[in-house]
């Protein structure tokens, strides 16, 4: 995770409580900026959920349209989540909102497509199906 510096010039006869408001806002905005997370993380943090059986947070990691589908596979076939030994290897840009993250899970590796919408990561299954198999969906 990486560290983002802004550089705010406030004008030296700005009233004081401009420059404090100036100040905090910065603060707050680093914070935030620090905290986001990455395609790493997101995919990172949907093994632990899976891991520990959390459904709402397993499904928070994935697209809208990703969680509908997942939550029709669930109500099919009553899947439970479970221990898995998958790990996050390596990420890598694809387009300006995505990311291919390869993911280990015993002796095979898997890609998974990442996109950023409005700044938040999320696991999107149905460009990994069409990445995977070159298609596009018709919906």
């Amino acid at each position: 995770m990486g560290i983002l510096l802004v550089g705010v010039q406030v004008p030296p006869l700005a009233p004081p409580i401009l420059r404090r408001f100036l100040f905090v806002m910065l603060a707050i905005t680093s914070l935030a900026v620090a905290g986001c997370d990455g395609p790493k993380q997101v995919v990172t943090r949907a093994i632990e959920a899976a891991s520990e059986d959390g459904r709402e947070a397993f499904l928070a990691c994935f697209t809208k349209e990703s969680r509908a589908t997942l939550e029709m596979l669930w109500r099919e076939r009553k899947i439970p989540l479970g221990r898995s030994d998958a790990r996050v290897l390596e990420a890598q840009p694809i387009g300006q909102f995505g990311y291919l993250v390869q993911v280990q899970d015993g002796d095979g590796v898997f890609p998974l497509i990442v996109q950023t919408r409005a700044g938040v990561w999320r696991i999107d299954l149905l460009a990994t199906e069409a990445t995977l198999t070159d298609t596009r969906a018709p919906f």
